[in-house]
């Protein structure tokens, strides 16, 4: 155990991506996703967020809403002008691996 942590094999590493790829994923410049796993977790949504589900199906619209700003608190950024309802949940099912992440390949 001891030489797994002082000798890492190179394989095991965990993979720093792009600025692009993770702009493209949403994230913005000191963005903390195991924050945004913390949070979703002490949310009342957690376990009712699910792929497809819209704002006003997840339950009461405020608790979606601060989900939602609590998220982006966290360096979410979206794609547009603000993050939307569907950009949060998707993000927040990647991170818990529950949706697939799209493979991207540099150009």
């Amino acid at each position: 155990m001891v030489d797994a942590v002082l000798s890492p094999d190179e394989r095991h590493r965990p993979v720093l991506h792009a600025p692009w790829v993770l702009l493209e994923e949403g994230l913005g410049r000191g963005a903390n996703p195991n924050r945004a796993v913390e949070v979703f977790k002490a949310s009342p949504l957690y376990g009712r967020v699910r792929p497809g589900v819209t704002q006003a199906a997840i339950g009461p619209r405020r608790a979606a809403l601060r989900l939602r700003d609590d998220i982006i608190a966290t360096g979410f950024i979206g794609r547009g002008h603000s993050a939307r309802w569907n950009e949060v949940r998707d993000y927040l099912l990647k991170l818990t691996g529950r949706l697939p992440v799209a493979l991207r390949n540099p150009c």
